[in-house]
């Protein structure tokens, strides 16, 4: 599929409408069940999180009986658990991350079992259990994945390690991703990590450093970057009882919506 290849996600997503039609003269269940799987993804990045509930419950019930196909399974049963995170019911992304864990496993897939990981300490992170998050965020990163998915868990990482009181690993995985940032010119995590350092370790420089981080996600247009941080400025200005400035950062949030 061209248009679902090059991330034509609306391009892609028309083409699967007029494929499902003779999806009735197609047998072989495997090649219906990477349809709805694909179809699936397709409504993930567009943000239609039901129709992709949907589908990847189709591509599931497709892969189940075969168990040569487990590593299709997993996939789909991570997306499902992303699927279910987005939609903060996340018991049931909790259950299909692992169930995903266990067939990656079972299928030997490395890469896939990385990622598995890192949106479970994601995940532990958003329910607020920086402890269990630290096991899954370890995990991920012991086989030094490159890009993002290193950068990120190394952030998330850094930032558990500082909730549960341990500033030594938190600064080895800061130091870690701030340099890996630098060298793959990401300014972006560079920023987050800088933010990140300020938060914990150096607080005179906090609100200025923030304040700068914050301008820069407003003139890349990083929505939520910017709504992330000026929230958290915010509540920081409001327990500092500072309310023209938390105001200001609220309203900045609100705005970025």
């Amino acid at each position: 599929m061209i248009a679902y290849a090059k991330n034509s996600y609306s391009e892609a997503l028309d083409s699967f409408e007029k494929a499902e039609s003779y999806l009735e003269k197609i047998s072989d269940p495997i090649e219906i069940g990477e349809f709805h799987l694909r179809k699936a993804m397709t409504y993930f990045y567009l943000d239609v999180i039901a129709l992709s509930v949907l589908h990847t419950e189709k591509a599931m019930q497709a892969f189940k009986p075969h168990s040569p196909f487990v590593l299709l399974l997993a996939r789909s049963e991570m997306l499902q658990g992303l699927n279910y995170q987005e939609l903060l019911d996340f018991d049931l992304a909790e259950e299909y991350l692992h169930r995903a864990l266990t067939h990656s496993k079972k299928a030997e897939a490395n890469d896939l079992a990385t990622y598995i990981n890192h949106n479970l300490g994601a995940l532990y992170v958003k329910r607020d259990l920086p402890g269990t998050a630290i096991r899954y965020l370890e995990e991920a990163l012991k086989d030094k994945p490159e890009g993002i998915i290193n950068l990120q868990g190394l952030y998330l990482l850094a930032d558990c390690f500082w909730k549960t009181n341990i500033p030594s690993k938190a600064l080895e995985a800061y130091n870690e991703g701030f340099h890996r940032s630098l060298k793959e010119d990401n300014i972006s995590m560079k920023w987050e990590f800088a933010m990140l350092h300020k938060k914990y370790e150096d607080r005179l420089n906090f609100e200025s450093v923030w304040k700068e981080g914050i301008d820069y996600f407003i003139q890349i247009k990083d929505n939520y970057n910017v709504r992330h941080y000026a929230k958290e400025l915010a509540e920081y200005y409001t327990s500092i009882d500072k309310y023209e400035l938390a105001n200001r950062y609220y309203s900045l949030a609100i705005k970025k919506t």
